[in-house]
């Protein structure tokens, strides 16, 4: 059954399958346990992503395989991880990421993760807000980091999702937000 975010829509493939890779905070390979997802968009975009579980670091949102539409996408295999945050104070069973958006940025001839207000974030859906959609998803908090991580130090101001550690629905949601709808709408031009 697929999950729609705006004019994308995400459904979940096989579970559970050995991932050989490097989480974002390592330059150790190890084999984690990858939950691929297929995201489609209106403009013929198919491409598989996965959560991956690694066993010695965190969880991260990484691309697999385009299999279909414009080049433009191919940007979220070198850009866009998405890195996923455990053990914060008060939220020791749940999983927490920052809400950045692959974004152009001043003087830049390509997307970047940066980061977004929610206002921003509401440009990418048709009729619904990001908060909306993240809440329908299962988000537990959606906040300034700050809020929920007394170490955010210079990213205290970022936005965070906190959701129910093993929500892949709200993680996904929000990849798909952040950097599907991004890279498919041209956010920042």
């Amino acid at each position: 059954m697929a999950n729609q975010v705006g004019l994308a829509s995400f459904e979940w493939l096989e579970q559970d399958q050995d991932y050989l890779g490097t989480p974002i905070s390592s330059d150790q390979e190890q084999v984690g346990k990858a939950h691929k997802f297929l995201v489609t968009t209106e403009d013929k975009l198919r491409m598989v992503f996965a959560i991956v579980e690694w066993p010695d670091d965190k969880p991260d949102v990484i691309a697999i395989k385009r299999l279909s539409g414009l080049e433009k996408y191919e940007r979220l295999s070198q850009a866009g991880r998405f890195s996923i945050i455990t053990g914060l104070p008060n939220f020791d069973t749940s999983w927490a990421w920052q809400l950045r958006a692959m974004k152009f940025g001043p003087d830049r001839d390509r997307q970047t993760l940066r980061m977004v207000a929610w206002d921003e974030l509401d440009v990418l859906l048709e009729g619904e807000t990001a908060v909306e959609i993240l809440n329908s998803y299962g988000a537990q908090k959606l906040c300034l980091r700050r809020e929920v991580d007394p170490n955010a130090g210079k990213q205290g101001n970022q936005l965070m999702v906190v959701g129910e550690a093993g929500n892949k629905n709200l993680v996904a949601a929000t990849f798909v937000l952040t950097r599907v709808l991004a890279v498919m709408k041209d956010f920042g031009k």
